[in-house]
């Protein structure tokens, strides 16, 4: 599975909550924020259905996630969140991990 899949996966989930009207994600430099307007007016609502959609799109990956949230206007909150892919080892370290790069074939 790719990142742009997981990316889309979250993004339907997330749009798909009762409480959500609108989600946005731009880039900039190159670092992905959420612009999330929604009938809550609470954050921890948010925050909530963001963690939900974050495990829904990356079950059965070894993608992780980090989302924090920057400011709030009236019902527009906006939240830096990112998807970090774990990178290949190169190297045995000797503590028989179950993706030793000796096990590759």
């Amino acid at each position: 599975m790719y990142l742009n899949d997981i990316w889309l996966i979250f993004l339907e989930n997330l749009q798909a909550d009762e409480g959500i009207i609108l989600v946005e994600k731009k880039l900039i430099t190159n670092v992905p924020f959420l612009y999330i307007s929604s009938t809550h007016s609470i954050q921890t609502k948010i925050d909530e259905t963001i963690y939900a959609s974050s495990i829904l799109a990356t079950t059965s990956t070894k993608v992780t996630w980090k989302s924090s949230f920057i400011r709030q206007e009236h019902r527009l909150f906006v939240y830096q969140h990112r998807f970090f892919v774990p990178q290949q080892k190169m190297f045995c370290c000797g503590n028989l991990c179950e993706d030793c790069i000796r096990l590759k074939r």
